[in-house]
């Protein structure tokens, strides 16, 4: 049995001698509409290889990138609002409406832009931050700020400096 290349190369000759013996018979719209069908599936195959990667794999990148727990349902969920341009060669964000979307400054949305905003307003789709010994809690510090007085401090005692940045840190002075 020939490798692929050279059964590739055959079927491609058995096609055209068949195509020949069409147009001597006189079947010239038949061999017109299969090369059409033929010239058609093989553009919708490019035109899918080129959305694979100018709209899907940006989708789970930026997912990914901003920790969503589920990168393949985030990519579905906002495949519809994403679309290349008439072109080929851009990608568009749509509105709801089907609107292309652009930000404040004028330009066009990106798809990292998309995702972001997506998971800020879907906050249950972000993965939760890890726990370690390490990590800084607030509880017990707001209760202190929140009963702090400028008189009761001492600015020249550390942990009163502390308390003082925290409270304006929160705009509780």
């Amino acid at each position: 049995m020939g490798d692929q290349t050279e059964l590739r190369s055959l079927r491609e000759a058995e096609e055209q001698r068949q195509q020949e013996e069409a147009l001597k018979r006189g079947e010239f719209e038949k061999t017109l509409k299969e090369l059409a069908a033929k010239k058609d599936a093989e553009i919708n195959k490019r035109d899918q290889l080129i959305k694979e990667y100018k709209v899907n794999n940006p989708l789970l990148e930026a997912a990914s990138k901003y920790k969503s727990i589920n990168a393949a349902q985030v990519k579905q969920l906002l495949t519809n609002q994403v679309r290349l341009n008439e072109g080929g060669d851009d990608v568009e964000v749509l509105d709801a409406q089907g609107n292309v979307r652009y930000n404040d400054s004028g330009e066009l949305v990106t798809v990292d832009a998309l995702v972001q905003d997506f998971l800020q307003e879907n906050p249950h789709f972000v993965q939760a931050g890890v726990s370690t010994s390490n990590s800084k809690t607030s509880i017990g510090t707001e209760v202190k700020t929140k009963a702090l007085s400028l008189e009761s401090l001492d600015m020249t005692n550390p942990n009163d400096r502390k308390l003082y940045k925290e409270a304006k840190q929160k705009g509780l002075l």
